[in-house]
């Protein structure tokens, strides 16, 4: 019988084999710190304690997205399009309560021309018309 000779490994192999180490010794080296702010009861006043996490689904969020969708998100920006979509809302309300004629044109423009904005980025990003929907009157 013929032993099969190994070949030394490759530069490839011994990096991966090195970065696993240094991932390990990471591991560790957090565990104990960890471990030990436990033992000093830093842990024990933070908000949340002893209720389980609310954790978001972001199933809906393209992989490659989502860093970015909860940076945005945890600094309370919104894209444009909800931007609008808030604006149109709040001026179709304001539109059905004011008595002003005056007023009640100035928003009407107003309210037609964030409607052609949102459509027209909603068209940009879908390819598809859409309206954020009709004020009263």
């Amino acid at each position: 019988m013929r032993r099969r000779q190994r070949s030394p490994p490759t530069a490839a192999g011994a990096t991966s084999s090195a970065k696993s180490r240094l991932v390990s010794i990471f591991e560790r080296i957090a565990e104990a710190k960890i471990t030990e702010a436990m033992k000093r009861g830093e842990f024990a006043d933070l908000p949340g304690t002893g209720r389980p996490l609310e954790l978001e689904d972001l199933s809906r969020v393209p992989a490659e997205l989502r860093l970015a969708y909860k940076v945005l998100q945890n600094a309370d920006v919104v894209p444009p399009e909800v931007e609008l979509r808030r604006e149109i809302y709040s001026l179709g309300r304001l539109i059905d309560e004011t008595a002003d004629e005056d007023q009640h044109e100035r928003l009407r423009r107003k309210w037609r021309l964030d409607q052609l904005h949102y459509s027209i980025l909603i068209e940009r990003r879908t390819g598809r018309i859409a309206l954020a929907g009709r004020p009263g009157r």
